[in-house]
């Protein structure tokens, strides 16, 4: 007697049943269309003027101690 869970292993060599009608690669690719769309803000906007000049006094203080990243 085989499960439902075997059987289904069998069939697709997946572990595990899809719940959906769409295939995985399709709801990935949806789902990082959508985090892109949600992130366009905050990666395409312009950084403050004191983050620069932080990034700034870090990689001058990297340069002068010989930190190498």
């Amino acid at each position: 007697m085989t499960t439902t869970a075997s059987a289904w292993t069998a069939e697709t060599g997946s572990l595990r049943p899809s719940l959906t009608v769409f295939s995985e690669t399709r709801m990935l690719s949806a789902l990082g269309n959508d985090l892109r769309v949600l992130y366009d803000d905050v990666t395409d906007a312009s950084q403050p003027d004191h983050l620069m000049q932080l990034a700034a006094l870090i990689d001058a203080h990297r340069e002068s101690s010989g930190i190498d990243v």
